[in-house]
C-alpha cells in the first residue's frame, strides 16, 4: 500500500492531521509518498506571496527528509493526477487537509471527483482553523453574520489539542519513480525566478517558533493596547506562518492560552476573526467580487486612475497613509491598524471601488489570505457583514495623531519628514513643511462618501 500525503498550504510536520493519519495507517511494508501538486493556475509570478510561498516550499522539502522526500507533480489537475495514478496503480490511499473556499475548494472537488471515479480511497481533515465553517452556528442552525455573537459561541467550543509527530519514528520504505521527474524540473525552474527579499531569513519553522516565543515573552502582555500602534513591536507577526501552515494554528492557540499574559484574550479574538471570515467566505463564494450587502452592489465608484496610482505608491499627501503603503511595497506586510486606515482612505476618501484595493493587497502581501483580505476590505467599505457603518469614515490625520503620536512610524518610512516635529508631522503642509499636497480634502470627501451611500439607501428603502 502507498499512502500519499498531499500538501498545500499546510507546510509542516507537527500537528499535521493528514500526515498523522497516513503514519497511523501505515503497516510494515507500506510506503509513504509526500506530494505537492504544482498547478500553473496557482502561480502568481512577481508577486510577494508567490516568492514567499515557493521559498517556504523549498525550505519544506528539506524539512521532509526527516520522513521521506517531498515529490512534485506538475500540470493541470486532472491530467497530473491521472498520470500519477497510471504509474502508481490503484493500491494507494490519499490523505489531505481540505480546502474550504474559493478556487482551492473547487480544485479539491475536482480531485475528489477524480479519485471517486477511479475508486481510490481518500481521507480529508480540517486544518488551518480552530473551528470549521459548520461548527459555529445559531440555535436554529443558521450562520452568524455579526462577529460578537459568533465569538461568544466560538469561545464556548472545545479547542483541538496539539501534538508533535515524532519524526525519528516515522521513517518508512520510500517510493522513487520517473513520474516525479517533470515536477522536479518545474519546481527547479520556479526557484530560479524568485527574487531576493528582506524577509528571506524569516522562512521556516525555526524562525516561526522564535517569533512566537518572542511575542509571548514580550508584546503579548500589552497586546490589547500596543497592537494599534504601528511604531511598536506590538503584534505577533504570525500571519505568514499561519497562512502557509508552517505553524499550526492549534500550536499558536495553545501556547498563547497557557501563557497567562494579559493580552491573551485580545489575541485569541483575532484568531476567532480568522475563523469567522473563513466561514463568511465559504458561504459567500463571490466575496472577492460582490458586495455582501445586496443593496450596496449598485454603488457607483469613482474612476480615478491617478488617485489609485498615488495611493499605491504612497503619494497621497497624508503621511500615515503614505508610510503604510511604502511599508507594504517594501516588506510585503502591513500593520493591521494601517490596513484599516489605507482601505478606508481608498474607498471613502477617494471613492475608489474596494475591489481595486483588494486586488492590490493580493499582489503585495506575503500573508495574503483570500477570506480575511476580502472580508477586511468589505468591512472598511461598509459593504460586508458586521461592517463599519457607512457614516463612520476614518480621518487619516486623526488616526495618525492617535496611533503614531510622535511620528516614529512615519519617520521610518518617509525620510523627507524625519526632521519634522511631532506636532507637524501629521499635517506637514499646515506648518509649511515641504511635502506632497493632499490629493483630496478629507472633509469634502467624507461628505461625498456618505452621500454616495445615502443615495443607494434611499433608492432601496424607498
Amino acid at each position: 500500500m502507498i499512502h500519499i500525503v498531499l500538501f498545500r498550504n499546510d507546510l509542516r510536520l507537527d500537528h499535521q492531521p493528514a500526515l498523522q493519519a497516513a503514519l497511523d495507517a501505515r503497516e510494515t511494508h507500506d510506503q509513504i509518498v509526500l506530494l505537492f501538486h504544482l498547478n500553473p493556475s496557482q502561480f502568481a509570478p512577481k508577486t510577494a506571496r508567490h516568492d514567499y510561498f515557493f521559498k517556504t516550499l523549498n525550505w519544506f522539502q528539506t524539512e521532509c527528509q526527516q520522513i521521506a522526500p517531498l515529490h512534485f507533480i506538475a500540470g493541470e489537475l486532472s491530467a497530473a493526477f491521472t498520470s500519477l495514478l497510471a504509474t502508481l496503480g490503484t493500491n494507494v490511499t490519499f490523505y489531505f487537509n481540505r480546502q474550504l473556499s474559493g478556487e482551492r475548494l473547487r480544485r479539491d472537488q475536482q480531485l475528489i471527483a477524480l479519485l471517486e471515479d477511479k475508486q481510490i480511497p481518500y481521507q480529508q481533515f480540517l486544518d488551518g482553523h480552530l473551528h470549521g465553517v459548520a461548527e459555529v452556528k445559531k440555535a436554529d442552525g443558521s450562520s452568524y453574520r455579526v462577529f460578537t455573537p459568533y465569538y461568544r459561541q466560538w469561545l464556548a467550543l472545545e479547542k483541538p489539542s496539539w501534538h508533535r509527530i515524532r519524526c525519528e519514528q516515522s521513517c518508512s520504505p520510500q517510493y522513487e519513480g520517473a513520474c516525479f521527474d517533470e515536477g522536479r524540473r518545474v519546481f527547479a525552474g520556479l526557484l530560479t525566478q524568485l527574487r531576493a527579499q528582506q524577509w528571506d531569513e524569516t522562512i521556516g519553522v525555526t524562525a516561526a517558533r522564535q517569533q512566537l516565543e518572542q511575542f509571548i515573552a514580550g508584546p503579548l502582555a500589552t497586546y490589547d493596547y500596543d497592537r494599534d500602534f504601528p511604531a511598536r513591536a506590538g503584534t505577533s507577526r504570525m500571519s505568514p506562518y499561519l497562512k502557509y501552515g508552517v505553524l499550526s494554528i492549534v500550536e499558536v492557540y495553545r501556547r498563547v492560552v497557557t501563557s497567562e499574559q494579559r493580552g491573551q484574550a485580545t489575541y485569541i479574538k483575532e484568531l476567532a476573526w480568522r475563523d469567522f471570515y473563513q466561514m463568511i467566505a465559504c458561504e459567500n463564494p463571490t466575496i472577492q467580487t460582490e458586495a455582501l450587502t445586496p443593496q450596496y452592489r449598485a454603488l457607483e465608484w469613482e474612476v480615478n486612475p491617478a488617485g489609485f496610482n498615488a495611493w499605491c505608491k504612497g503619494e497621497t499627501g497624508y503621511p500615515l497613509v503614505d508610510a503604510a503603503m511604502k511599508q507594504l511595497n517594501a516588506t510585503g506586510w502591513m500593520h493591521n491598524r494601517l490596513r484599516m486606515v489605507v482601505s478606508s482612505f481608498l474607498v471613502k476618501d477617494l471613492g475608489i471601488d474596494w475591489r481595486e484595493g483588494e486586488r492590490y493587497f493580493a499582489e503585495k502581501l506575503i500573508d495574503y489570505d483570500r477570506a480575511s483580505n476580502a472580508g477586511g476590505w468589505q468591512w472598511a467599505a461598509s459593504t460586508g457583514v458586521d461592517a463599519v457603518p457607512y457614516f463612520r469614515v476614518f480621518n487619516p490625520t486623526v488616526q495618525s495623531k492617535r496611533f503614531d503620536p510622535d511620528g516614529a512610524f512615519i519617520r521610518r518610512w518617509l525620510p523627507e519628514l524625519v526632521l519634522a516635529k511631532s506636532k507637524e508631522i501629521h499635517e506637514p503642509q499646515k506648518y509649511g513643511l515641504t511635502y506632497l499636497a493632499p490629493i483630496v480634502d478629507h472633509q469634502t470627501a467624507r461628505l461625498a462618501a456618505i452621500e454616495r451611500f445615502k443615495r443607494i439607501k434611499n433608492k432601496t428603502d424607498g
